[in-house]
């Protein structure tokens, strides 16, 4: 395929989205607030790596940098992966390529967002939401995983015993490292 994939938060699913973007043959940037998980993000793939500093802002200096990075293209395929933040799609339309491709994936549970409409206009931009999935995307994620081509180790950051779940939970909601997984060492 060619081209740059950007993925704007590299928590869990970024992470995926990085692993497959690259599948596709995808140049891949990731973008996020925390250095430790932009290492696994390159760990898993990624190109280029971005340390985001300014939170709930649209950040002039990232745009400029996916800019430089893509020689004023752009982004062919953006994943939004990060959550709560509604500036995310804003920076998305400024740093996608010519009929780039926006993946809503992290809803922001915010107020209204209010958009430029002439950029995905004149852009030909396609924005596309995502929330569920079927019995076919489960199936298919099973056989990326049984592949190879996507490996979640690296994004497992802890592994709490069942009879620690509510630890495991409590610890969950920091939001310190990656996933969290509770493993019943009975099976």
């Amino acid at each position: 395929m060619g081209g740059f994939g950007l993925v704007i938060g590299a928590g869990p699913i970024g992470l995926i989205h990085v692993q497959l973007l690259r599948s596709r043959g995808l140049q891949v940037i990731a973008v996020d607030l925390k250095e430790q998980r932009l290492e696994v993000a390159k760990a898993l793939g990624a190109n280029h790596v971005i340390l985001a500093t300014e939170p709930f802002v649209v950040n002039s200096d990232l745009v400029a940098k996916v800019q430089d990075l893509t020689a004023g293209y752009g982004a062919d395929v953006i994943v939004s992966a990060a959550g709560l933040d509604s500036s995310v799609l804003e920076e998305a339309f400024r740093m996608a390529a010519k009929q780039g491709q926006i993946l809503y994936f992290a809803a922001t549970l915010s107020d209204p967002v209010t958009l430029n409409l002439d950029v995905i206009h004149y852009k030909e931009l396609r924005l596309i939401g995502t929330h569920d999935s079927t019995r076919a995307d489960y199936e298919k994620a099973l056989a990326l995983i049984q592949s190879g081509n996507i490996q979640l180790g690296p994004i497992i950051s802890h592994r709490y015993p069942l009879d620690q779940i509510y630890d495991a939970f409590s610890f969950a909601k920091q939001r310190v490292g990656l996933k969290v997984m509770v493993v019943n060492k009975g099976f």
